[in-house]
Protein backbone atom coordinates (compact mmCIF):
# COMPACT_ATOMS: atom_id res chain seq x y z
CA UNK A 1 0.00 0.00 0.00
CA UNK A 2 1.31 3.21 -1.30
CA UNK A 3 1.61 6.34 1.30
CA UNK A 4 -1.08 9.13 0.61
CA UNK A 5 0.34 12.25 0.23
CA UNK A 6 -0.07 15.83 1.72
CA UNK A 7 0.23 18.60 -0.30
CA UNK A 8 -1.18 21.47 -2.48
CA UNK A 9 -0.50 21.44 -6.36
CA UNK A 10 -0.49 24.82 -7.49
CA UNK A 11 -1.07 24.79 -11.14
CA UNK A 12 -0.27 27.35 -13.61
CA UNK A 13 -1.73 27.11 -17.26
CA UNK A 14 -4.71 25.74 -15.98
CA UNK A 15 -7.08 26.56 -18.78
CA UNK A 16 -4.34 25.19 -21.09
CA UNK A 17 -4.52 22.28 -23.39
CA UNK A 18 -2.11 20.15 -21.56
CA UNK A 19 -4.20 20.76 -18.25
CA UNK A 20 -6.83 19.48 -19.87
CA UNK A 21 -5.89 16.08 -22.06
CA UNK A 22 -3.18 15.48 -19.61
CA UNK A 23 -2.48 16.47 -16.40
CA UNK A 24 -6.27 16.13 -15.10
CA UNK A 25 -7.20 13.06 -16.20
CA UNK A 26 -3.64 11.92 -14.66
CA UNK A 27 -4.08 13.24 -11.24
CA UNK A 28 -7.26 11.34 -11.00
CA UNK A 29 -5.82 8.52 -11.82
CA UNK A 30 -3.74 8.89 -8.88
CA UNK A 31 -6.55 10.03 -6.70
CA UNK A 32 -8.44 6.51 -7.67
CA UNK A 33 -5.29 4.60 -6.92
CA UNK A 34 -5.49 6.86 -3.16
CA UNK A 35 -2.00 8.26 -3.85
CA UNK A 36 -3.78 11.75 -3.15
CA UNK A 37 -6.92 11.04 -1.31
CA UNK A 38 -8.49 13.40 1.48
CA UNK A 39 -5.08 15.71 2.34
CA UNK A 40 -4.11 17.33 -1.03
CA UNK A 41 -5.78 20.37 -2.90
CA UNK A 42 -5.24 21.60 -6.50
CA UNK A 43 -5.13 25.17 -7.18
CA UNK A 44 -5.01 26.18 -10.82
CA UNK A 45 -4.49 29.36 -12.05
CA UNK A 46 -4.74 31.67 -15.42
CA UNK A 47 -5.89 34.63 -16.89
CA UNK A 48 -9.33 33.79 -17.40
CA UNK A 49 -11.89 34.79 -14.64
CA UNK A 50 -13.62 31.35 -14.35
CA UNK A 51 -15.27 30.17 -10.66
CA UNK A 52 -14.16 27.08 -8.82
CA UNK A 53 -17.49 25.72 -9.88
CA UNK A 54 -16.68 26.28 -13.74
CA UNK A 55 -13.43 25.07 -12.61
CA UNK A 56 -14.52 22.29 -11.61
CA UNK A 57 -17.11 21.17 -14.38
CA UNK A 58 -14.27 21.17 -16.97
CA UNK A 59 -12.20 19.01 -15.12
CA UNK A 60 -15.40 16.29 -14.74
CA UNK A 61 -15.00 17.15 -18.49
CA UNK A 62 -11.72 15.64 -18.89
CA UNK A 63 -11.97 13.09 -16.47
CA UNK A 64 -14.90 11.46 -17.83
CA UNK A 65 -13.38 8.53 -20.15
CA UNK A 66 -11.30 7.86 -16.77
CA UNK A 67 -15.05 6.60 -14.53
CA UNK A 68 -18.37 6.81 -14.92
CA UNK A 69 -18.54 7.17 -11.13
CA UNK A 70 -20.17 10.72 -10.73
CA UNK A 71 -19.48 10.72 -6.42
CA UNK A 72 -15.99 9.36 -7.22
CA UNK A 73 -15.40 12.83 -9.76
CA UNK A 74 -17.19 14.89 -7.54
CA UNK A 75 -15.57 14.16 -3.97
CA UNK A 76 -12.34 14.62 -6.38
CA UNK A 77 -13.23 17.95 -8.26
CA UNK A 78 -14.30 19.44 -4.40
CA UNK A 79 -10.48 19.47 -3.86
CA UNK A 80 -10.20 22.21 -6.63
CA UNK A 81 -9.91 25.56 -6.32
CA UNK A 82 -9.46 28.46 -8.96
CA UNK A 83 -7.82 31.91 -8.88
CA UNK A 84 -7.51 34.02 -11.58
CA UNK A 85 -4.04 35.39 -11.19
CA UNK A 86 -1.44 37.79 -13.46
CA UNK A 87 1.42 36.78 -13.62
CA UNK A 88 3.29 39.69 -13.06
CA UNK A 89 1.08 41.57 -10.92
CA UNK A 90 2.60 40.96 -7.11
CA UNK A 91 -0.78 41.36 -4.95
CA UNK A 92 -2.01 37.87 -6.99
CA UNK A 93 0.80 35.95 -5.58
CA UNK A 94 -0.53 37.70 -1.80
CA UNK A 95 -3.52 35.96 -2.48
CA UNK A 96 -2.79 32.82 -3.96
CA UNK A 97 -0.66 32.84 -0.47
CA UNK A 98 -3.39 33.61 1.16
CA UNK A 99 -5.34 30.66 -0.21
CA UNK A 100 -2.94 27.96 -0.06
CA UNK A 101 -2.71 28.70 3.55
CA UNK A 102 -6.28 28.59 3.96
CA UNK A 103 -6.29 25.26 2.28
CA UNK A 104 -3.02 23.89 3.67
CA UNK A 105 -5.33 24.40 7.33
CA UNK A 106 -8.30 22.60 5.73
CA UNK A 107 -6.63 19.34 4.08
CA UNK A 108 -3.77 19.05 6.41
CA UNK A 109 -1.23 19.01 4.15
CA UNK A 110 1.86 19.11 6.12
CA UNK A 111 3.30 22.34 4.58
CA UNK A 112 4.22 20.22 1.26
CA UNK A 113 3.75 22.64 -1.93
CA UNK A 114 4.25 21.65 -5.87
CA UNK A 115 4.11 23.75 -8.20
CA UNK A 116 3.64 22.79 -11.75
CA UNK A 117 4.68 25.17 -14.17
CA UNK A 118 2.35 24.45 -17.44
CA UNK A 119 2.20 27.43 -19.36
CA UNK A 120 4.75 29.42 -21.83
CA UNK A 121 7.96 29.74 -21.08
CA UNK A 122 8.91 32.97 -21.19
CA UNK A 123 7.30 33.40 -17.88
CA UNK A 124 8.82 30.69 -15.71
CA UNK A 125 11.87 32.39 -14.09
CA UNK A 126 9.08 35.49 -13.33
CA UNK A 127 6.84 32.75 -11.60
CA UNK A 128 9.75 31.68 -9.83
CA UNK A 129 11.10 34.81 -8.36
CA UNK A 130 7.31 35.97 -7.28
CA UNK A 131 6.73 32.95 -5.66
CA UNK A 132 10.34 33.00 -3.60
CA UNK A 133 9.53 37.25 -3.12
CA UNK A 134 6.24 36.94 -2.03
CA UNK A 135 6.86 34.06 0.94
CA UNK A 136 5.13 31.29 -1.18
CA UNK A 137 8.00 29.13 -0.38
CA UNK A 138 8.43 29.72 2.68
CA UNK A 139 6.75 26.21 3.93
CA UNK A 140 7.24 24.17 6.56
CA UNK A 141 7.30 20.67 4.22
CA UNK A 142 8.59 20.28 0.38
CA UNK A 143 8.64 22.65 -2.08
CA UNK A 144 9.23 21.03 -5.51
CA UNK A 145 8.53 22.67 -9.16
CA UNK A 146 7.41 20.66 -12.34
CA UNK A 147 8.51 22.49 -15.58
CA UNK A 148 7.65 21.44 -18.75
CA UNK A 149 9.33 22.11 -22.20
CA UNK A 150 10.40 24.20 -24.23
CA UNK A 151 13.04 25.36 -21.30
CA UNK A 152 14.88 27.85 -23.22
CA UNK A 153 15.49 27.82 -27.11
CA UNK A 154 19.18 27.83 -27.18
CA UNK A 155 21.94 26.87 -24.78
CA UNK A 156 22.08 30.80 -23.80
CA UNK A 157 18.36 31.00 -23.03
CA UNK A 158 18.53 27.81 -21.10
CA UNK A 159 21.25 29.09 -19.11
CA UNK A 160 20.02 32.48 -18.07
CA UNK A 161 16.20 30.18 -17.16
CA UNK A 162 18.30 28.02 -14.93
CA UNK A 163 19.55 30.99 -13.14
CA UNK A 164 16.69 32.78 -12.58
CA UNK A 165 14.29 29.72 -11.36
CA UNK A 166 17.54 28.82 -9.01
CA UNK A 167 16.65 32.17 -7.19
CA UNK A 168 13.68 30.51 -5.48
CA UNK A 169 14.84 26.55 -5.85
CA UNK A 170 17.96 24.22 -5.71
CA UNK A 171 18.53 22.09 -8.29
CA UNK A 172 17.16 18.90 -6.42
CA UNK A 173 13.55 20.93 -5.66
CA UNK A 174 13.53 20.99 -9.68
CA UNK A 175 11.71 18.65 -11.80
CA UNK A 176 11.98 19.47 -15.45
CA UNK A 177 9.50 16.95 -17.21
CA UNK A 178 10.23 15.23 -20.87
CA UNK A 179 7.24 12.94 -20.34
CA UNK A 180 8.73 10.23 -23.23
CA UNK A 181 11.21 9.35 -20.01
CA UNK A 182 7.92 8.17 -17.95
CA UNK A 183 6.17 6.31 -21.01
CA UNK A 184 6.39 2.37 -19.95
CA UNK A 185 8.51 1.20 -22.83
CA UNK A 186 11.40 3.92 -21.98
CA UNK A 187 11.14 2.56 -18.25
CA UNK A 188 11.35 -1.07 -19.55
CA UNK A 189 14.33 -0.41 -21.52
CA UNK A 190 17.48 -1.72 -18.77
CA UNK A 191 15.33 -5.01 -18.63
CA UNK A 192 15.27 -5.24 -22.39
CA UNK A 193 18.76 -4.46 -22.61
CA UNK A 194 19.28 -6.98 -20.22
CA UNK A 195 18.40 -10.09 -21.66
CA UNK A 196 21.49 -12.38 -22.07
CA UNK A 197 21.48 -12.39 -25.82
CA UNK A 198 20.85 -8.57 -25.98
CA UNK A 199 22.99 -7.44 -23.32
CA UNK A 200 25.85 -9.13 -25.28
CA UNK A 201 25.11 -7.67 -28.38
CA UNK A 202 24.11 -4.16 -27.73
CA UNK A 203 26.81 -2.06 -28.82
CA UNK A 204 28.93 -1.77 -32.26
CA UNK A 205 30.03 -5.36 -31.86
CA UNK A 206 26.37 -6.65 -32.61
CA UNK A 207 24.68 -3.63 -34.06
CA UNK A 208 24.61 -2.07 -37.71
CA UNK A 209 22.64 0.89 -37.15
CA UNK A 210 20.25 2.66 -34.81
CA UNK A 211 16.61 4.46 -36.05
CA UNK A 212 14.33 6.67 -33.61
CA UNK A 213 11.66 7.79 -35.55
CA UNK A 214 9.17 10.04 -33.80
CA UNK A 215 6.13 10.68 -37.06
CA UNK A 216 2.97 12.38 -36.51
CA UNK A 217 -0.25 12.28 -37.89
CA UNK A 218 -2.02 15.58 -37.60
CA UNK A 219 -0.32 19.39 -38.56
CA UNK A 220 -0.31 22.30 -36.19
CA UNK A 221 -3.41 21.92 -34.94
CA UNK A 222 -4.17 25.53 -34.71
CA UNK A 223 -0.81 26.16 -32.62
CA UNK A 224 0.88 28.66 -35.09
CA UNK A 225 1.57 30.75 -32.49
CA UNK A 226 3.84 28.38 -30.59
CA UNK A 227 5.17 26.36 -33.57
CA UNK A 228 6.27 29.38 -35.88
CA UNK A 229 8.94 30.17 -33.30
CA UNK A 230 9.87 26.22 -32.73
CA UNK A 231 9.76 24.19 -35.45
CA UNK A 232 10.32 20.57 -35.58
CA UNK A 233 14.01 20.36 -34.51
CA UNK A 234 13.25 22.55 -30.90
CA UNK A 235 9.98 20.81 -30.22
CA UNK A 236 10.66 16.86 -31.15
CA UNK A 237 14.44 16.39 -30.93
CA UNK A 238 16.00 18.45 -28.81
CA UNK A 239 14.00 16.76 -25.87
CA UNK A 240 12.30 13.36 -26.61
CA UNK A 241 14.28 12.55 -29.52
CA UNK A 242 17.60 13.08 -27.84
CA UNK A 243 16.20 11.31 -24.23
CA UNK A 244 15.26 8.03 -26.44
CA UNK A 245 18.66 8.07 -27.95
CA UNK A 246 20.52 8.81 -24.49
CA UNK A 247 18.01 5.82 -23.07
CA UNK A 248 19.01 3.56 -25.71
CA UNK A 249 22.97 3.67 -25.65
CA UNK A 250 22.68 4.14 -22.01
CA UNK A 251 24.88 0.97 -20.34
CA UNK A 252 23.17 -1.47 -18.17
CA UNK A 253 26.46 -2.28 -16.68
CA UNK A 254 28.42 0.70 -15.18
CA UNK A 255 26.28 0.94 -12.18
CA UNK A 256 29.26 3.02 -10.67
CA UNK A 257 28.58 5.77 -13.28
CA UNK A 258 25.56 6.52 -11.04
CA UNK A 259 21.86 6.98 -11.41
CA UNK A 260 19.82 6.76 -15.08
CA UNK A 261 20.09 10.66 -15.04
CA UNK A 262 24.00 10.77 -14.72
CA UNK A 263 24.28 7.85 -17.55
CA UNK A 264 21.95 9.69 -19.74
CA UNK A 265 23.81 12.92 -19.65
CA UNK A 266 26.94 10.25 -20.16
CA UNK A 267 25.43 9.33 -23.39
CA UNK A 268 24.00 13.14 -24.76
CA UNK A 269 27.67 13.90 -23.72
CA UNK A 270 29.46 11.40 -26.19
CA UNK A 271 27.61 12.51 -29.47
CA UNK A 272 29.38 14.38 -31.89
CA UNK A 273 28.53 17.95 -32.18
CA UNK A 274 28.22 18.15 -35.83
CA UNK A 275 30.09 20.71 -37.79
CA UNK A 276 28.45 22.52 -40.90
CA UNK A 277 30.01 19.87 -43.23
CA UNK A 278 28.27 17.33 -41.65
CA UNK A 279 25.10 19.51 -41.27
CA UNK A 280 24.69 19.89 -44.72
CA UNK A 281 25.43 16.26 -45.07
CA UNK A 282 23.67 14.93 -42.35
CA UNK A 283 20.55 16.82 -41.55
CA UNK A 284 17.53 17.43 -43.47
CA UNK A 285 14.73 19.39 -43.07
CA UNK A 286 10.88 20.16 -44.93
CA UNK A 287 7.42 21.54 -44.67
CA UNK A 288 4.46 19.54 -45.25
CA UNK A 289 2.43 20.38 -48.40
CA UNK A 290 -1.02 19.62 -49.61
CA UNK A 291 -2.21 16.07 -49.40
CA UNK A 292 -5.10 13.84 -48.19
CA UNK A 293 -7.27 16.85 -48.62
CA UNK A 294 -5.11 19.02 -45.99
CA UNK A 295 -3.76 22.46 -45.94
CA UNK A 296 -0.16 23.05 -47.19
CA UNK A 297 1.64 24.50 -43.74
CA UNK A 298 1.80 27.45 -45.48
CA UNK A 299 -1.93 27.64 -45.44
CA UNK A 300 -2.64 27.46 -42.09
CA UNK A 301 -3.98 30.03 -39.69
CA UNK A 302 -1.13 32.20 -38.07
CA UNK A 303 1.52 31.00 -40.95
CA UNK A 304 2.85 33.29 -43.33
CA UNK A 305 3.42 32.54 -46.70
CA UNK A 306 7.07 33.04 -46.36
CA UNK A 307 7.58 30.93 -43.42
CA UNK A 308 10.43 29.00 -43.20
CA UNK A 309 9.83 26.86 -40.62
CA UNK A 310 10.25 23.27 -40.59
CA UNK A 311 7.38 20.74 -40.17
CA UNK A 312 9.73 17.68 -40.31
CA UNK A 313 13.06 16.86 -39.75
CA UNK A 314 15.60 14.03 -40.53
CA UNK A 315 19.26 13.51 -39.57
CA UNK A 316 22.12 11.65 -38.27
CA UNK A 317 24.48 11.81 -34.67
CA UNK A 318 27.17 9.42 -33.77
CA UNK A 319 28.75 8.43 -30.91
CA UNK A 320 32.38 8.83 -29.08
CA UNK A 321 31.85 6.52 -27.21
CA UNK A 322 34.48 3.07 -27.24
CA UNK A 323 30.92 1.08 -26.99
CA UNK A 324 28.90 2.88 -30.00
CA UNK A 325 31.97 3.72 -32.32
CA UNK A 326 30.88 3.74 -36.05
CA UNK A 327 27.33 2.95 -35.36
CA UNK A 328 24.93 5.74 -37.31
CA UNK A 329 21.85 6.63 -35.19
CA UNK A 330 19.12 8.18 -37.37
CA UNK A 331 16.43 9.89 -35.99
CA UNK A 332 13.08 11.31 -38.01
CA UNK A 333 10.23 13.54 -37.14
CA UNK A 334 7.32 15.15 -38.88
CA UNK A 335 4.10 16.10 -38.99
CA UNK A 336 1.12 15.40 -40.67
CA UNK A 337 3.14 11.54 -41.89
CA UNK A 338 1.48 8.75 -43.02
CA UNK A 339 1.30 7.51 -39.84
CA UNK A 340 1.55 8.44 -35.76
CA UNK A 341 4.54 6.24 -34.20
CA UNK A 342 7.47 6.78 -31.66
CA UNK A 343 9.95 3.95 -32.19
CA UNK A 344 13.31 2.72 -31.94
CA UNK A 345 14.06 0.44 -35.12
CA UNK A 346 17.71 -1.12 -34.38
CA UNK A 347 19.81 -3.08 -37.80
CA UNK A 348 21.92 -6.43 -35.77
CA UNK A 349 24.67 -7.61 -37.40
CA UNK A 350 23.21 -11.31 -37.65
CA UNK A 351 20.31 -12.51 -36.36
CA UNK A 352 19.88 -13.03 -32.87
CA UNK A 353 16.91 -15.62 -30.95
CA UNK A 354 16.32 -12.78 -28.15
CA UNK A 355 13.37 -14.74 -26.24
CA UNK A 356 13.13 -18.54 -26.00
CA UNK A 357 10.33 -20.07 -28.93
CA UNK A 358 10.71 -16.87 -31.22
CA UNK A 359 12.49 -17.11 -34.69
CA UNK A 360 15.70 -15.24 -34.77
CA UNK A 361 15.49 -11.86 -36.43
CA UNK A 362 18.20 -9.21 -37.26
CA UNK A 363 16.10 -6.10 -37.14
CA UNK A 364 14.45 -5.51 -33.36
CA UNK A 365 11.60 -2.65 -32.96
CA UNK A 366 10.94 -1.18 -29.48
CA UNK A 367 7.41 0.29 -30.25
CA UNK A 368 7.11 3.48 -27.78
CA UNK A 369 4.05 4.80 -28.87
CA UNK A 370 0.65 3.61 -29.87
CA UNK A 371 0.54 0.69 -27.75
CA UNK A 372 3.92 -0.37 -26.35
CA UNK A 373 5.33 -3.97 -27.60
CA UNK A 374 8.38 -5.24 -29.32
CA UNK A 375 8.64 -6.59 -32.47
CA UNK A 376 11.09 -8.81 -34.66
CA UNK A 377 11.92 -9.77 -38.33
CA UNK A 378 14.22 -10.89 -40.96
CA UNK A 379 15.35 -8.10 -43.22
CA UNK A 380 13.24 -7.92 -46.64
CA UNK A 381 11.70 -11.70 -45.35
CA UNK A 382 7.96 -11.07 -44.78
CA UNK A 383 7.21 -14.80 -42.96
CA UNK A 384 9.72 -14.40 -40.52
CA UNK A 385 7.70 -11.67 -38.18
CA UNK A 386 6.60 -11.83 -34.24
CA UNK A 387 5.17 -9.31 -32.06
CA UNK A 388 5.32 -9.65 -27.99
CA UNK A 389 2.41 -7.35 -26.98
CA UNK A 390 2.98 -5.27 -23.44
CA UNK A 391 1.85 -7.80 -21.14
CA UNK A 392 3.59 -10.29 -22.34
CA UNK A 393 6.39 -8.77 -22.21
CA UNK A 394 5.66 -7.96 -18.61
CA UNK A 395 4.42 -10.72 -17.79
CA UNK A 396 0.97 -8.76 -16.69
CA UNK A 397 2.70 -6.19 -15.71
CA UNK A 398 -0.05 -2.52 -15.27
CA UNK A 399 0.63 0.25 -17.80
CA UNK A 400 0.67 3.38 -16.40
CA UNK A 401 0.33 6.46 -18.55
CA UNK A 402 3.51 9.29 -18.39
CA UNK A 403 2.03 12.04 -16.84
CA UNK A 404 0.56 10.06 -13.64
CA UNK A 405 3.86 8.57 -13.52
CA UNK A 406 6.24 11.67 -13.38
CA UNK A 407 3.72 13.33 -11.21
CA UNK A 408 3.75 10.59 -8.81
CA UNK A 409 7.47 10.52 -9.09
CA UNK A 410 7.47 13.96 -8.46
CA UNK A 411 5.56 13.78 -5.37
CA UNK A 412 7.52 11.47 -3.89
CA UNK A 413 10.73 13.70 -4.68
CA UNK A 414 12.33 10.70 -7.20
CA UNK A 415 14.29 12.42 -10.17
CA UNK A 416 15.38 9.59 -12.10
CA UNK A 417 13.07 10.13 -14.47
CA UNK A 418 13.45 13.74 -15.05
CA UNK A 419 15.68 15.56 -17.04
CA UNK A 420 18.80 17.57 -14.89
CA UNK A 421 20.49 20.68 -16.06
CA UNK A 422 23.59 19.10 -17.36
CA UNK A 423 21.56 17.19 -19.72
CA UNK A 424 19.56 19.81 -20.95
CA UNK A 425 22.72 21.32 -21.48
CA UNK A 426 24.28 18.83 -23.61
CA UNK A 427 20.90 18.34 -26.36
CA UNK A 428 21.01 22.40 -26.63
CA UNK A 429 25.01 21.75 -27.78
CA UNK A 430 24.14 19.37 -30.02
CA UNK A 431 20.73 21.10 -31.40
CA UNK A 432 22.23 24.70 -31.77
CA UNK A 433 24.97 24.18 -34.36
CA UNK A 434 21.81 22.73 -36.44
CA UNK A 435 19.72 26.05 -35.58
CA UNK A 436 22.35 28.32 -36.32
CA UNK A 437 23.52 27.08 -39.76
CA UNK A 438 19.70 26.85 -41.44
CA UNK A 439 19.13 30.31 -39.80
CA UNK A 440 22.49 31.38 -42.30
CA UNK A 441 21.36 29.26 -44.81
CA UNK A 442 21.07 30.95 -48.29
CA UNK A 443 19.54 29.85 -50.67
CA UNK A 444 17.29 27.84 -48.16
CA UNK A 445 16.93 24.28 -48.55
CA UNK A 446 13.39 23.41 -47.54
CA UNK A 447 11.37 20.81 -49.52
CA UNK A 448 8.18 20.22 -48.95
CA UNK A 449 6.28 16.79 -48.97
CA UNK A 450 3.12 15.39 -49.36
CA UNK A 451 0.53 15.38 -46.61
CA UNK A 452 0.28 11.95 -45.45
CA UNK A 453 3.82 10.87 -46.67
CA UNK A 454 7.15 9.84 -44.59
CA UNK A 455 8.35 12.94 -45.77
CA UNK A 456 10.74 14.27 -48.19
CA UNK A 457 12.59 11.79 -50.72
CA UNK A 458 15.45 13.75 -49.76
CA UNK A 459 15.75 12.59 -46.59
CA UNK A 460 16.42 8.98 -47.50
CA UNK A 461 19.60 10.02 -48.80
CA UNK A 462 20.72 9.99 -45.36
CA UNK A 463 20.57 6.64 -44.94
CA UNK A 464 24.41 5.32 -46.38
CA UNK A 465 23.16 1.24 -46.43
CA UNK A 466 21.30 -0.47 -48.97
CA UNK A 467 18.38 -1.34 -46.73
CA UNK A 468 16.90 2.58 -46.46
CA UNK A 469 14.84 3.25 -43.38
CA UNK A 470 13.91 0.33 -41.13
CA UNK A 471 10.86 1.79 -40.73
CA UNK A 472 9.04 2.39 -43.97
CA UNK A 473 5.23 2.77 -43.49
Amino acid sequence: MKNEQHVIITLFGATGDLAHRKLFPALFRLFKEHIIDEHFAVIGTARRSWSDEYFREKIKEACLEESEDSEDINRFTSHFYYLSHDVTNTAHYVALNNLANSLEEKYSTHGNRLYYMAMAPQFFGLIATHLNEENLLNVSGYKRLLIEKPLGRDLESAIQLDKEIKNAFKEEQIFRIDHYLGKDMIKFLPKLKSLPLLKENWSYKGISKIEVTMAESLGIEHRAGYYEGTGALRDMIQNHALQIIASILSPNNRPESGSQQTLRSISLSELFIPNTDQIKQNFIRGQYGEGDGQLPYLSEEGVGNESRTETYVAGKFESQSPTWKGVPIYFRTGKRMKTKSARVDILFKKPLIILKGLKPINVLSIIIDPNPHITGRLLDKENSRWSVDWRTLTNGEKQIEAYQRLIEEALNGEKADFVTIENLKQTWRLIDPIESYWESEEPINLPTYNSGSMGPELANKIIKDDSGWLFKK
